[in-house]
């Protein structure tokens, strides 16, 4: 039911920190990366995010656009690999740890999965993503109650946080509070009237409503 989350942030950052005199030249590669990211082309996206690192090799949010990319095509190792080498140029960035995260939850590991995201919520509060993803860790380990907290603080900090909504109203189910569980799907799909996977748990809602 969790939506894991894959930080890519392409985009996000000055390409000051690609310490690259060519400019130019970088923003024209992550464009391209972009339009590969878009069109699901995920080997080529982390293809040319590589050349990108390749001349800038202190670029570490590129860096952790390959963690993610990495995440997204189910290689936890290398995502911890990369959201690691991010974190050696720079410490302190909180995306990175939110995909070491990641990483170590693709690979079962609990504990390190909850130390990077706690982390990553102490470099970064206002971000509802750490501890949306301190939700999943509990979720996994079918601690419903104590994920539904985390997954409340998440939507009291980004009240369109969509990924919150869905996995409160998860949360609510398990429990079988269904009335506040379809409350939340609807947030949902008023948030993205076309989500799938938020029908589908709607429709598994509605029966115990009646």
């Amino acid at each position: 039911m969790n939506r894991i989350i894959c930080l890519l942030l392409v985009f996000s950052y000055n390409t000051a920190h690609c310490q690259l005199a060519d400019s130019t030249k970088i923003k024209e590669m992550m464009a391209k990366e972009l339009a590969f990211e878009d069109q699901n082309v995920l080997d080529s996206a982390l293809a040319e995010s590589k050349k990108i690192v390749n001349m800038a090799p202190t670029c570490y949010p590129v860096m952790n656009t390959i963690a993610g990319l990495y995440g997204k095509l189910g290689d936890f190792n290398s995502e911890v690999e990369w959201a690691k080498k991010a974190l050696h140029v720079h410490f302190g960035y909180a995306e990175a740890y939110i995909n070491l995260g990641n990483g170590y939850l693709g690979l079962n590991d609990l504990v390190n999965a909850k130390e990077n995201y706690t982390e990553a919520e102490k470099l970064d509060p206002k971000n509802p993503i750490p501890v949306y993803s301190l939700g999943v860790i509990e979720e996994n380990k079918q601690n419903y109650q104590q994920a539904l907290v985390y997954y409340k603080q998440s939507v009291a900090l980004d009240s369109n946080y969509e990924n919150g909504f869905y996995n409160m109203a998860a949360m609510y189910a398990n429990l079988g509070d269904f009335k506040n569980a379809e409350i939340c799907i609807e947030k949902v799909l008023k948030l993205d009237p076309g989500a799938e996977d938020a029908k589908e748990m709607q429709a598994h809602i509605k029966p115990h409503l009646q």
